[in-house]
Formats: structure tokens, sequence, C-alpha cells
């Protein structure tokens, strides 16, 4: 069969869509319960003994990057981009994307209901329930979707002058995600799983708003 790049994408895509949410499945069934896992444990314990007062200032640092107001901040700053670079239909979906993250995160936490980690947190724990965790899954649309409007843009000859800006920004964002998940098990303020399963969740989310930016064939 032969498939046009467009068709590819839009398959890669469909696999990453199915594949995290059959991580999230199998997350949800093996972790969410309020039973401790003894694999969550030794990750804890594993970075307990990594700590230091200058990992933790770092950690809590970029923690920060993924608070609430920095993703909502993201779900127009990202939209307004798409808009005055001209691409008004794609405006909406990519800032929608964002929202959604943001906004069905809270209906997973309530539903599952799983407590916080009841170990030497170096943050102040919320009052929300734990799965998934909120940080991770807003640095994941959020900053996922900063990514994907980079590349749009970037395949459309909007950073000629600087052709190597969005190579490097796009993996630095990747990293960013993976960083900011990692800070909360760090802390002690969310459970491995609970990390997992935002990765997943928002990963969805992009695989969504992806046939919106994807580029031209």
């Amino acid at each position: 069969m032969n498939w046009s790049k467009t068709q590819r994408r839009y398959v890669v895509c469909a696999s990453v869509f199915l594949g995290a949410g059959l991580g999230l499945l199998l997350t949800t069934l093996e972790f969410s319960r309020t039973t401790v896992h003894p694999l969550e444990l030794e990750i804890f314990s594993a970075l307990t003994e990594r700590r230091s007062p200058a990992l933790t200032f770092v950690m809590e640092w970029v923690s920060h990057l993924g608070a609430t107001v920095t993703i909502f901040a993201l779900a127009g700053l990202v939209p307004t981009a798409l808009y005055r670079s001209g691409y008004r239909q794609q405006a909406v979906p990519a800032g929608l994307g964002i929202l959604a993250g943001l906004l069905l995160n809270p209906v997973l936490k309530l539903y599952f209901a799983r407590p916080r980690p009841d170990l030497e947190a170096l943050a102040r724990l919320p009052s929300s329930f734990a799965f998934p965790s909120g940080h991770t899954v807003g640095a994941t649309v959020g900053y996922g979707m900063v990514a994907l409007v980079l590349l749009f843009l970037h395949q459309r000859g909007h950073f000629r002058q600087s052709p190597y800006l969005v190579p490097v920004l796009v993996p630095l964002l990747l990293l960013l995600i993976v960083a900011i998940g990692l800070t909360r098990i760090y802390l002690a303020v969310h459970w491995p799983s609970d990390v997992l399963a935002g990765w997943c969740f928002g990963t969805m989310i992009l695989c969504v708003a992806y046939p919106f930016l994807a580029p031209e064939a």
C-alpha cells in the first residue's frame, strides 16, 4: 500500500493515541487504587537518597513551570500566536486542546479519588486528589501544544532566518515535560503512577489536536 506522507502521519498519530490510551488504562488498573504498589515505594526511595538542597531548589523551580496558572497562560498565548500569524482555523483547536487537559483532569481526580503520598513531601501538598498528576497533564498539553505549533509554523517557513531554532526548541520542550513530571515525584506530592497517567492522558489530547496542526503533505 502506497500511503502519502499525510496518511502515514495520521497512522502514527493514531498509533500513539492508542498506545497512550493503553498506557493510561493499564496504569489505572494497576496503580490507581488506594493501596501503594511496592514499585512506587522503591522509586521514591531511590529519589529520596539523591535529595540535596541544591537539587530541591531546581526541582521546585522546574515544578512551577507546570503550575495551572502557567498553563492557562499558554492556553491564551498559543492561539493568539496562531491567530496573529494568520492561522485562525488552527487557533481555536490549539487553545481548546490545552484547556481540555486543564478542565478534564480534575474530573478524573474526583473519579479516582486517590490520596496523595503520605511520605516526606518537600512542597505543600495540594488539597486535590493525586491521580492523574495535574502538573504533568498541564505540562504535556501546554508545552506539547507549543511544540506542535512551532513545527506547524516551521513547516510553513516562519523561521527561515533561524532554521535551527525549532529543531532545538522542540526536544527541549519534550525534556521539560518529562522533567516537570519527575519533579512531582521528587517533591513527594505525587506517586510515580500519577505522573505516568498524566503523560499518557496529555499525549492523548495532543493526538486529538494534531490533525488541526499537521504539516502539509
